[in-house]
């Protein structure tokens, strides 16, 4: 998804370059946006590709459900925008030490 995420980042800033050449500022602002929007999702790939691990297991989940203090955080249920507003970020690293406990298990 990384790759993904950063092809489309650079195709977003040539677009924005060849609207600019051409005079189309104001399209070529919202190229820039949409960038952003990429740049700021691309911070949540760790977390995400941690929450969607396949080796995480019912036990693993209530590990991180403790950590987090949240008794009823459903893995499923989990959106990008939860990350912030469960503040599961502020939990970046015993989330990570849990799920590379999990994958050393699996």
């Amino acid at each position: 998804m990384e790759t993904l995420v950063q092809e489309n980042m650079t195709k977003l800033t040539m677009l924005n370059k060849k609207l600019s050449e051409n005079d189309f500022d104001q399209v070529a602002e919202v190229a820039l946006l949409a960038r952003a929007n990429l740049e700021a999702f691309r911070e949540h790939l760790p977390m995400i590709k941690y929450i969607k691990s396949e080796a995480i297991m019912p036990e693993d989940w209530n590990l991180i459900r403790d950590s987090v203090g949240k008794p009823d955080l459903e893995r499923d249920q989990i959106k990008v925008a939860s990350f912030t507003e469960e503040k599961l970020s502020e939990h970046f690293a015993e989330i990570e030490d849990i799920v590379f406990r999990a994958e050393k298990k699996f």
